[in-house]
């Protein structure tokens, strides 16, 4: 792994041991699971698993790494298996429609200042990167002729409509770095081992060509360029503009994935995923019959999302938000 050249980014040694610690976690939501998602059958399943268990033992491992810099990590996942179906034009298709993702990654970094006024202390964000993510799984990640209507969107991000609403976030016919394909390798006898990969959209993918999973989350931590695009929390643009959307989900929907005996369940709490840790890096909710939940919140309580970060309406998307805060 090369460094970066970038003022400000993080050296190569650090983003590779963040790397490594994150694609440890994701190997285990791949092969294992986490109950009651004993082993995870498909993409959905694999991303839950990796958003319930995943993220606690990944902010752990992150901040013992990050601590002695002087920076605090915190992780919230929102894992919600609805499709966001956006619609477009392509071709003579004049609404052309396919799902907008599986995953939304978000990272920022800011500022932490314990003293705050009567609300407490106060998360100051800087900067943003977020990239959406669309999952295929199979033993060996190569994806040839992947749905040409997606493809098309991931590759030129053409003007498009959700929900209402148009954005548009890319000059057509130009790829840009906020869309990838997530391949996940379960493993076979061509190539064992099982893996999740970031990979630029194309007609035919190899997850190989590609970061890991885990690497692409630790260069948007680590600053690297084209590892995630650009957005301002509360901005104008439309890039930004659909960032503060999709991490707005609600959270009265449970979710419901059939076959592993979790019911559709309605409910304002929050399971705190992140209050009572268990062997293994894992984490369980806080009091007995406690509904499984959307949310799960790991790190410091300052960078942990609340109550009031937490949006009413439909939940869109599978989110994964990282804050990074250096405290003053």
């Amino acid at each position: 792994m090369s460094s970066p050249q970038q003022a400000g980014a993080m050296d190569a040694r650090t983003v590779q041991a963040l790397q490594q610690a994150a694609d440890q976690v994701v190997h285990a939501a791949i092969t294992r699971g986490t109950p009651p998602l004993t082993p995870p059958r498909n993409e959905p399943e694999i991303v839950a698993c990796f958003v319930i268990d995943g993220l606690a033992a990944i902010q752990s491992a992150w901040d013992a790494l990050l601590k002695p810099s002087g920076v605090l990590v915190g992780m919230t996942g929102v894992f919600c298996h609805l499709k966001p179906m956006v619609s477009f034009r392509h071709g003579a298709r004049p609404d052309a429609t396919c799902e907008l993702a599986d995953l939304l990654i978000v990272h920022d970094d800011g500022f932490a200042t314990r003293r705050g006024g009567p609300a407490g202390p106060t998360f100051i964000p800087r900067t943003r990167r977020a990239v959406l993510v669309q999952a295929k799984k199979n033993k060996t990640g190569v994806v040839r002729a992947p749905d040409p209507t997606q493809l098309h969107l991931y590759r030129t991000w053409p003007r498009f409509t959700l929900e209402g609403t148009a954005y548009s976030i890319g000059s057509p016919g130009t790829a840009e770095p906020g869309g990838r394909y997530g391949l996940i390798r379960t493993g076979g006898r061509r190539r064992p081992g099982a893996a999740w990969h970031a990979v630029q959209p194309a007609p035919a993918m190899d997850a190989l060509t590609g970061p890991t999973l885990g690497g692409y989350m630790a260069r948007m931590v680590g600053g690297w360029p084209r590892a995630g695009r650009p957005a301002q929390p509360g901005g104008s643009d439309d890039w930004s503009r659909l960032v503060d959307l999709l991490l707005a989900p609600a959270v009265d929907d449970g979710f419901n994935i059939r076959g592993h005996g979790i019911g559709s369940r309605r409910s304002h709490r929050l399971a705190a995923f992140a209050s009572v840790p268990r062997p293994g890096g894992s984490w369980q909710p806080a009091g007995p019959g406690q509904p499984l939940s959307l949310l799960v919140a790991s790190g410091p309580p300052l960078l942990r999302l609340g109550f009031g970060d937490v949006g009413r309406g439909r939940p869109r998307i599978s989110t994964i938000h990282i804050r990074t805060a250096s405290e003053g």
